[in-house]
């Protein structure tokens, strides 16, 4: 009969040693920052939300000015290639973006997926790395250019060359990217996930979704932001596939 009051002390201890104090509030330190020791603000994809003047906010997307507003980080105007952060999620943090077979991945055996014709081939860029403007476009040389954009599911896809085919209901725009920064959803500012790709047990890459209201993904998927990292102004692959 002592075994369930000896248990219920147990999980008192346990949830007390994993607990901190914030003012009069305990928390967890794995769920949220304590700033001035009064204020909370929580953990979103593996990293802590900054503080400016009770507001809690994302580094990625706004700054703290020196007079306690805040705003918005410059935007970037220029091509970029992108990686995925995730502190809390060591195995994919810093991971490369690549765009293959129509969509994004990170990981391993991720990489980028390009063509160059052989008409043009002493023409065509080197086609390693994947690169977007956050206007929508692809880095890419190809007649009629491609674009990139949130399917219905929540994956970050991109168009087929020669193709303007993008499924109804997809999202076309509405992005962001800012320096030193993120890639922001402007309609949807919740992040990213990264969802394993199986393939006979083993994770092989990680492909990369919206977090979108309403969508649901499955629970192996980590919440991730997709940081920006600006490069030249130039076509990067003759085309993308």
């Amino acid at each position: 009969m002592a075994v369930l009051p000896s248990l219920l002390l147990f999980a008192l201890l346990l949830a007390s040693a994993r607990a901190d104090t914030c003012g009069s509030q305990q928390y967890d330190p794995s769920q949220y920052v304590c700033y001035y020791n009064q204020f909370l603000c929580p953990f979103v994809n593996g990293e802590g939300l900054s503080y400016c003047n009770g507001a809690c906010y994302s580094q990625y997307m706004y700054q703290c000015t020196d007079n306690n507003t805040l705003a918005l980080l410059p935007a970037v105007n220029c091509p970029f290639t992108m990686t995925i952060s995730n502190p809390q999620a060591p195995s994919i943090n810093g991971l490369v973006v690549n765009a293959c077979g129509g969509g994004f991945s990170a990981g391993e055996l991720s990489e980028t997926c390009t063509y160059c014709p052989t008409q043009v081939a002493p023409y065509c860029p080197s086609g390693n790395e994947t690169v977007l403007y956050s206007s929508g476009s692809m880095a890419s040389e190809v007649p009629g250019g491609q674009q990139w954009y949130v399917d219905p599911s929540g994956a970050l896809a991109f168009t087929a060359p020669h193709s303007a085919f993008i499924p109804s209901g997809s999202q076309i725009g509405g992005f962001a990217a800012y320096q030193n920064g993120g890639l922001v959803n402007l309609g949807s500012p919740f992040g990213f996930y990264a969802c394993p790709h199986v393939s006979q047990s083993v994770v092989v890459y990680w492909d990369i979704f919206q977090q979108i209201a309403g969508v649901t993904v499955s629970s192996s998927c980590v919440g991730v932001n997709i940081l920006v990292h600006p490069v030249e102004d130039a076509e990067y692959a003759w085309e993308y596939t």
